[in-house]
């Protein structure tokens, strides 16, 4: 783990802390969770676009075996 400094409003950061209390948890664990959530939603989009990507690729290109058309929807359908 790294250490990481931040400037903080101080009412922004003691109303922080009153809500961390409340979660039985620290600022320091909220900015974590946050901070990992938001990489998770980013790997999750991207994930998204990927996928998508290779849908609409494989859509455009079908796959062909044995003189047999094989494409997204053909194999959802077995």
């Amino acid at each position: 783990m790294t250490n990481l400094t931040l400037a903080v409003d101080s009412d922004i950061l003691r109303s922080a802390r009153k809500i961390a209390i409340d979660m039985d948890t620290s600022v320091s664990a909220m900015v974590r969770g946050f901070l990992a959530d938001l990489v998770e939603a980013q790997k999750a989009r991207h994930r998204e676009k990927l996928e998508k990507e290779f849908f609409s690729y494989s859509d455009a290109h079908p796959f062909h075996l044995n003189g047999e058309q094989w494409n997204r929807e053909g194999l959802y359908d077995r």
